[in-house]
Parts: C-alpha cells; sequence; structure tokens
C-alpha cells in the first residue's frame, strides 16, 4: 500500500546507475534500463523495434486489426488508435507545448524533447555491438549499424548508385553528383557561326 501511494506523491525513489534519472518503481526503472542494454522487441511483420514490450503489444495491434477507426479531420489520414490520431493532430496546429531549457526548441511530443535533451548533455547511451562507437540517438545507431553489414537498400533511380539512407540519396541527386542529372542540365548548344 505504502509504494502505491508513493506513485501519487511523485516519489522517484529508484535510481538509473547509468543516467542518475529517477522512477516511482521498480517497474518503471527495469523499462527505462532496457534503453542503455539495447534490448528490443521486433516487430514479425514490419520489423520495427521496441525498447518497452507494451509499446510493442500496441504497435502489433496494428497489424492484427488492420481497420483504422480514427480518422483526422484535416487530411483524412487515419490510425488504428486514438492516441496516435491525437498525437498526429499536432502536426496541424503546429503546437510545441515541449520546451527545451538549453535551446528553447519546441516538441509535440515529451518523447521528442526527452531525445533530444541527450544531444546537449552528450550523454552517448547507444552502443554499435561492432565497433563500440556511441550515440545520442537509437535511430542514429540504427542507421550506423548499416554501415557495417553492407546493406545499401536505397537507390539513386537515375544512376543506379546505392546508399545506406535514403537522406543520402536526396543528397546525392540534389548535390547535382549524379552523372545522368549533369546530361539533364548541360545541354550542347551550338555557337552561331559568323
Amino acid at each position: 500500500m505504502e509504494q502505491h501511494a508513493s506513485i501519487h506523491r511523485g516519489d522517484k525513489q529508484y535510481k538509473c546507475d547509468v543516467c542518475n534519472k529517477h522512477y516511482v518503481n521498480k517497474l518503471s526503472l527495469q523499462n527505462h534500463l532496457k534503453l542503455h542494454s539495447g534490448e528490443e522487441y521486433k516487430c514479425e511483420v514490419c520489423s520495427k523495434a521496441f525498447t518497452r514490450m507494451s509499446t510493442y503489444k500496441r504497435h502489433k495491434t496494428i497489424h492484427e486489426q488492420g481497420e483504422r477507426l480514427y480518422k483526422c479531420d484535416t487530411c483524412a489520414k487515419t490510425y488504428t488508435q486514438l492516441c496516435s490520431l491525437r498525437r498526429h493532430r499536432a502536426s496541424h496546429t503546429g503546437e510545441r507545448p515541449y520546451k527545451c531549457d538549453e535551446c528553447e526548441k519546441g516538441f509535440s511530443q515529451m518523447s521528442s524533447l526527452q531525445r533530444h535533451v541527450l544531444i546537449h548533455s552528450g550523454e552517448r547511451l547507444y552502443k554499435c555491438e561492432v565497433c563500440s562507437k556511441s550515440f545520442t540517438q537509437q535511430s542514429s545507431m540504427r542507421r550506423h549499424t548499416k554501415s557495417h553489414s553492407g546493406e545499401r537498400p536505397y537507390s539513386c533511380d537515375n544512376c543506379g548508385k546505392t546508399f545506406t539512407q535514403l537522406s543520402s540519396v536526396h543528397r546525392h541527386k540534389v548535390s547535382l553528383s549524379c552523372a545522368c542529372l549533369w546530361s539533364v542540365f548541360c545541354v550542347k548548344t551550338e555557337l552561331p557561326s559568323s
């Protein structure tokens, strides 16, 4: 009973030894520790990975239900969960209620702010198992891991050059380093004879 009452009081007596964050109960601390360990729950259908079992289970319903019951009034995009629709609506309002104390950058979701704060702290909680390079964002570490596997799933539709990231394809095209694009811009013109 006392442990339950501490939740309502906001007592945070469980401390993470890695990053010094505090939690109201042991289960919350254990879930948090998975972020540091890199432990993941991977969806068998779409290969998306999650650090929390609860988030993973909620995600699985997308594939199981298939029905998208919640529709955005602004753009008609549909969702399987109400919380996803609410999160999406913030993209239309531009509302960013979660502000970074360090740089004043605003975020529509608390989780995005929490990820962002790591940039300022310099904490690199995610480590590559192959080369031990560490990252502030789990997504950055996952992207980096592809460099070790040799996987290059993205390609330029003009010249066929392959890349590890979609953003690299866009950068390749914009920088005009694509040989096929040069042929579009560099059209030979005849000089008038005198």
